[in-house]
């Protein structure tokens, strides 16, 4: 950060009256290290919303953001049976002490990291010029967010698979702590008989669900595509049948019993060992992925000797959920 930024920065705060603090950053020279490429809060904000907005399953779930990789998740459940304060008239003593459950769940953020180069000639003939950088950062921002989902969903650190990039090897993603910890798992959604009706089998998924998650709108299923096109059109071709049970929201999306199911692209290819194709239930702010803002770095610099401009960027996530009886997951089986 250069002396005439600072300077420009701290009147920009007195003349508003806003109080200011101002952060150095040298992230230092030598292999595997940025020069400048810290982004500004603000910067930062806008990097992760380009991030999410090719990738359904991160968009549609809960982004916390912190600036500590290793975070506790702690939550406190009280399930008590009343008991009499008398009986008859006569006063009775408390048997039991209903201890409360207590849910410890963590998120392990690992740093990611991806190198991308565009030619100089694409930079010189493109109408936007200079400006064309910005455009560029966008659509890499974009594209990370596509492969975060991805390590975020497939990621698992016990993988021996030779054939994918190594961020999938150092985070556990959610299929992989859903499948060990959730409740309801390793269900099965069939679409291959000849009567095959999606509705009735997400009916069926659902009545699994714990009812107590089920009252305020919250409810989502994340699917791939194909379960997602056969509960859309089973629904367009039955509608006078299914009343408000099942209906197509203003979004495009199909709602069923006021849960929505969303189409996620990344569940339709699975990766890193996953042969089946995920179908994940759950309240929408139960799983939650990690971000550090401060943490990310985005930066560009010119390869003379290849004649192109490398971007690169470095941010750290993790995926996890708080709820273990707040999840299901099944797995689709299609002709």
């Amino acid at each position: 950060m250069s002396i005439q930024i600072v300077e420009n920065e701290i009147k920009q705060k007195v003349d508003l009256g806003e109080k200011f603090v101002i952060k150095f950053v040298d992230i230092g020279q030598g292999e595997g290290k940025l020069n400048n490429g810290v982004l500004q809060a603000e910067k930062s904000d806008t990097y992760i919303r380009h991030l999410e907005d090719n990738a359904v399953f991160l968009e549609k779930t809960k982004r916390i953001t912190s600036t500590n990789h290793k975070r506790q998740v702690d939550k406190i459940r009280f399930n008590v049976e009343l008991e009499a304060g008398r009986i008859s008239g006569t006063p009775q003593v408390l048997s039991d002490s209903q201890e409360p459950n207590f849910t410890d769940r963590s998120f392990d953020a690992e740093e990611l990291r991806a190198l991308t180069g565009v030619h100089r000639t694409v930079m010189k003939d493109s109408i936007e010029g200079q400006k064309f950088m910005n455009t560029l950062t966008e659509m890499f921002a974009q594209a990370n967010g596509r492969a975060l989902e991805r390590v975020l969903v497939y990621g698992d650190k016990s993988s021996s698979e030779s054939d994918v990039s190594t961020g999938y090897k150092v985070v556990d993603g959610i299929l992989k702590k859903a499948s060990s910890d959730a409740d309801l798992n390793n269900e099965e959604i069939d679409l291959t008989a000849d009567d095959s009706n999606p509705i009735q089998e997400i009916y069926h998924f659902l009545d699994e669900f714990p009812d107590v998650y089920k009252n305020d709108g919250g409810l989502a299923m994340f699917a791939p595509s194909k379960l997602v096109t056969a509960a859309y059109r089973y629904i367009a071709w039955n509608h006078d049948k299914l009343d408000m049970n099942a209906y197509i929201s203003s979004t495009g999306e199909p709602v069923i019993e006021d849960m929505h199911l969303f189409a996620v692209p990344s569940f339709s290819n699975p990766m890193n060992g996953f042969t089946k194709k995920p179908v994940i239930l759950t309240h929408k702010e139960n799983i939650q992925w990690l971000t550090d803002p401060e943490g990310i770095i985005v930066e560009s610099a010119f390869n003379l000797r290849a004649n192109v401009w490398d971007i690169a960027s470095t941010m750290y996530a993790d995926v996890q959920f708080v709820e273990e009886d707040a999840i299901g997951l099944a797995w689709l089986k299609e002709a």
